[in-house]
């Protein structure tokens, strides 16, 4: 096998990682990539070069200002909820390594503050987020808002665009 390390960046993307090559893949540690509001440490392999697919573990960290404003042009309602604060936690994605929309990804994170529209303040949030099938379902999402407690399920739809959000 093969041991190096690389560092790629653009205006958008930071990723770096130490890797070992291999036969039938690549196993890479202590990565770290940042983009457009996401941040990541994690580790992980790349299988069968012919046709890439990625599997990935690690922890995230999720700056909702920034990513509402990265992606607001593409989604509208990213835009409207004018959402800030941080999310944190462990995640795992797996998929075809040029399909984002394919990936499947799972977090557990966690937040200590979120705002939303600028009025709803929310605190110790806590939420399971799952995206498979061109969806991400959000099965618990609670919080701390007002003396009380807020607790939903949501989902969106990526595939269907008369259908992108139900709760």
């Amino acid at each position: 096998s093969l041991a190096g390390s690389f560092d790629l960046e653009s205006s958008e993307l930071r990723l770096n990682s130490s890797y070992f090559l291999k036969v039938n893949g690549l196993t890479f540690e202590k990565a770290s990539a940042q983009y457009r509001g996401l941040s990541a440490m994690f580790e992980g392999t790349v299988t069968d070069f012919q046709d890439p697919h990625l599997n990935i573990q690690g922890e995230l960290q999720a700056d909702l200002e920034k990513i509402s404003s990265s992606f607001s042009g593409k989604i509208q309602a990213l835009k409207d909820i004018q959402a800030k604060g941080t999310l944190l936690g462990p995640f795992t994605l797996s998929g075809p390594w040029n399909q984002p929309l394919n990936w499947e990804i799972k977090l557990d994170a966690k937040a200590p503050f979120i705002s939303l529209k600028k009025t709803l303040k929310l605190s110790l949030a806590e939420m399971q987020i799952h995206m498979k099938e061109k969806a991400l379902h959000i099965p618990s999402f609670q919080a701390k808002a007002y003396h009380g407690l807020v607790s939903t399920t949501t989902t969106f739809y990526f595939s269907d665009k008369k259908t992108f959000f139900e709760s």
